[in-house]
C-alpha cells in the first residue's frame, strides 16, 4: 500500500511505491508547488520534466524544483519508488559554498544514477526520515526531519560534484536570462531590490523579466528578490554583531523602519525577534 504522511512546518511528505496520485498518467503536465526527491527503486517510469522526457530507472534519482512541470507519461507495472516533498522555504534552508550554482546545474540536469555506496546511504536515510516522519510529537521533532532531510541533499549535492548527470540539457534563452538574472542577484541584492534594475542589466523589460522568472521558478520577480534579501539578512542577524542599524544600511534600506517592515512582511518576525531566536 501506499505510504503517506505529512507534516505542517516545511510541508514534509514522503510518498512510497508510486501507486500514488502523484505518480497518475496525466493529459496535461502540473506545476509542482513543492520541491521534490524521488528515488526509484525497482522498474522504470518515463516522466516530462519542463520541456524534456526522462526515463527514470532503479537506483537514478530525480530532482524538481517548485515551479516545475512535470508529467507522467508512462510507468511499468513494477516501478516503485519513494518521493519526499518539502516547499521552498526548505530549499533556503540549504546553506553550503555555491549553492546557487548547484541550484542552476542540478536544474539543468534533474536526473542522475547513483553510485552503490551514496545509493546504499540515501536509503538508510529515506528509511529513517519515513519512520520518524509519523512521530511528530517527540521532541525536537522539526529539527530531526530537517538535518535528516538536509543529509539527503548534501548526499545528492556530492554525487552531483562527482559524477556525471544521466543527459545533458540545452540551454534556452529563456533558461540563460535567468541564470544571468540569478547571477546579478547574488551580486546586487545588497544594494538593490528594485525589478527594474536586473531587468535593466539584461537589456529587457520588468514585465519580460518577471515572465521568465515566473515560468522558471513559478514565483514573482519580487518574491525572489525578496528571498535573496531576506537570506542575507538572516545570515547577517544570526552570524555577526552588526547593529540592526548597520545591517539596514548594509542592505540598502532606507532606514532600520523600512528594514523592519520589510523583513517581518517575508518572515512574520521583527529582525531583533529572529535574532533572539537564532542566537
Amino acid at each position: 500500500m501506499p505510504f503517506s504522511e505529512i507534516n505542517n512546518h516545511y510541508n514534509f511528505s514522503i510518498i512510497q511505491d508510486g501507486k500514488d496520485w502523484v505518480f497518475d498518467y496525466a493529459v496535461m503536465p502540473k506545476h509542482i508547488g513543492n520541491a521534490g526527491i524521488l528515488l526509484c527503486t525497482e522498474g522504470e517510469a518515463e516522466f516530462m520534466h519542463n520541456d524534456r522526457n526522462y526515463i527514470i530507472h532503479k537506483n537514478d534519482v530525480g530532482i524538481a524544483f517548485p515551479g516545475d512541470m512535470i508529467q507522467t507519461i508512462r510507468k511499468n507495472t513494477d516501478f516503485k519508488a519513494m518521493l519526499i516533498l518539502t516547499d521552498i522555504n526548505f530549499i533556503q534552508e540549504i546553506k553550503i559554498p555555491s549553492a546557487m550554482e548547484y541550484y542552476l546545474y542540478i536544474k539543468d540536469n534533474p536526473c542522475i544514477s547513483l553510485p552503490d555506496e551514496q545509493l546504499h546511504t540515501i536509503i538508510s536515510l529515506m528509511d529513517i526520515f519515513k519512520a520518524k516522519i509519523i512521530k511528530q510529537d517527540m521532541p525536537l521533532y522539526d529539527e530531526i526531519m530537517r538535518h535528516i532531510l538536509l543529509t539527503i541533499c548534501f548526499e545528492i549535492i556530492a554525487v552531483y560534484h562527482i559524477w556525471k548527470p544521466n543527459t545533458k540539457k540545452d540551454i534556452s534563452r529563456r533558461e540563460m536570462l535567468f541564470r544571468e538574472f540569478m547571477k546579478n542577484l547574488i551580486e546586487y541584492n545588497s544594494q538593490e531590490h528594485n525589478v527594474k534594475f536586473y531587468a535593466d542589466k539584461l537589456c529587457i523589460t520588468p514585465r519580460y523579466l518577471s515572465k521568465i522568472v515566473n515560468i522558471t521558478v513559478g514565483e514573482s520577480t519580487t518574491k525572489i528578490i525578496a528571498h535573496m534579501v531576506i537570506r542575507s539578512a538572516k545570515e547577517m542577524l544570526s552570524d555577526t554583531n552588526k547593529t540592526i542599524l548597520q545591517i539596514s544600511e548594509g542592505l540598502n534600506f532606507s532606514s532600520p523602519v523600512v528594514f523592519d517592515q520589510y523583513f517581518k512582511r517575508y518572515t512574520s518576525l521583527t529582525p531583533l525577534e529572529y535574532r533572539r531566536q537564532n542566537r
